[in-house]
């Protein structure tokens, strides 16, 4: 119980208004021993690979990693947290959700087959950024939000399917 307070603690202290991606090492004093990747604010291109190389970072006594935060996301760029849902399923990491998790966020919460939820997690129809609609005919942009819907709806039923293994 130390534990789980220890990493709330450390969740709830960062900063609501920006996004911010942390991967903490094991702390002695706490008790509290894996390392651990906290996620706070909106979702763009590129955390994908920051947070990778932060992973990375860490000296091999660190590892694996365990727990992950999403603390306070009103969501983001979509494909982007969907490659970082990816990333979770893979490294069996269990999530807990502090706060609001919105959007895109509820994408990498629900990607984790151990889920602790003291907030809540939202959906709503997909959203995707005018960046991949950038230079295209109306038909253009409606057949590639219909293609990047597909896409979510799919990894959503990806993930659900695992869930219930």
């Amino acid at each position: 119980m130390k534990s789980l307070m220890f990493f709330l603690a450390s969740v709830l202290s960062l900063s609501a208004n920006s996004a911010d991606i942390q991967v903490l090492p094991s702390s002695e004093e706490s008790g509290f021993p894996p390392s651990r990747i906290i996620i706070e604010g909106q979702f763009v291109e590129g955390d994908f690979e920051k947070l990778l190389s932060k992973i990375f970072e860490l000296p091999s006594a660190e590892l694996p990693i365990r727990w992950l935060a999403l603390n306070d996301s009103a969501g983001g760029d979509l494909m982007e947290a969907m490659k970082i849902g990816e990333l979770i399923k893979e490294l069996y990491l269990q999530t807990f959700v502090v706060g609001d998790c919105n959007s895109a966020c509820a994408f990498v919460a629900m990607s984790s087959q151990f889920r602790v939820v003291i907030g809540s997690i939202g959906l709503h129809r997909p959203y995707f950024a005018p960046k991949y609609f950038k230079n295209m005919t109306p038909n253009q942009a409606n057949e590639k939000y219909q293609q990047l819907h597909r896409l979510a709806r799919s990894y959503l039923e990806k993930i659900t399917f695992l869930l219930k293994q």
